[in-house]
């Protein structure tokens, strides 16, 4: 997995690339997001357009990571085309608590 971060004014955006599993790509998730954390940014979107797997670890991440942006008063969005990847998430439910968008562009304005 490759992981990289921008800036779209207030918002910081991750980009994932490859595959989001276990085995050390959710620990790169979890340590980029802490590390935005603790330069106080707190209003993140995850772009997931790269993302061609995705697993149980994967997901349990990223919820972990919403969690603890909402712990310092935060948002995080994710940006899932539809696909695999998006059909996961409809199955598992996940679409009931992350924001998700198709559109890069859509999902920074709702910021």
């Amino acid at each position: 997995m490759k992981v990289k971060v921008r800036a779209a004014g207030k918002v910081q955006m991750v980009d994932l690339h490859g595959q989001l599993t276990i085995g050390g790509p959710e620990r790169l998730l979890k340590d980029t997001v802490q590390g935005l954390l603790n330069d106080g940014h707190v209003q993140l979107l995850i772009n997931m357009k790269g993302v061609d797997r995705i697993d149980s670890t994967g997901l349990g991440e990223l919820v972990a990571s919403r969690f603890r942006v909402q712990k310092k008063e935060g948002r995080v969005a994710l940006v899932i085309p539809k696909g695999k990847v998006y059909d996961i998430f409809v199955i598992s439910k996940l679409i009931t608590i992350f924001a998700i968008y198709e559109e890069e562009l859509e999902a920074v304005g709702s910021f």
